[in-house]
């Protein structure tokens, strides 16, 4: 449903920050937890002009990891969920 296969781990993780392990533990998931929360931007302009902005996980990505501009609770919660957090 989520497509997590399709994200590039490499650049999310390496927008974060994170270089910590990568295994499925909860010190990992709060350490990645935390990163995301201070690391992906937030932004509501779109939303505040009515503007619809794609959920699908490359219009996501692009947006989030490649670019500075960040994203509404939507699209930072679509990131998140596909990257298994």
């Amino acid at each position: 449903m989520w497509n997590g296969d399709a994200l590039d781990l490499d650049a999310y993780l390496a927008h974060l920050g994170y270089e910590g392990d990568r295994s499925p533990t909860l010190a990992t998931l709060r350490a990645l937890h935390r990163a995301h929360v201070l690391s992906v931007r937030w932004e509501n302009v779109e939303a505040v002009l009515r503007n619809s902005r794609p959920l699908d996980l490359a219009s996501v990505q692009a947006r989030l990891i490649g670019s500075p501009l960040g994203g509404t609770c939507f699209e930072r919660v679509a990131l998140a969920a596909r990257a298994g957090l």
